[in-house]
């Protein structure tokens, strides 16, 4: 199911059951990805308590920002 340069070999038993290469994404999305009510809280708070470290530029502190609006989306809790 899983070609070599498309999915690591530790992960290959977690969609060793499924046929279908869609099946298998989504599979690996939820186990991954979970967009679940605790992940968007986790992820508004960690928005809301970024702060800009000491010898961090300016644009590495918006990158990490920018990383978590872009996860929030993700999660179905956009900021607005």
């Amino acid at each position: 199911m899983c070609p070599d340069a498309l999915c690591e070999k530790t992960h290959r038993p977690l969609i060793s059951d499924t046929e279908d290469a869609r099946q298998a994404w989504e599979k690996l999305k939820q186990l991954f990805r979970p967009e679940s009510r605790a992940r968007a809280v986790a992820l508004t708070d960690a928005f809301f308590s970024c702060r800009i470290q000491e010898e961090e530029t300016i644009g590495l502190y918006a990158a990490r920002l920018r990383q978590l609006v872009n996860q929030l989306k993700d999660a179905g809790a956009p900021i607005a």
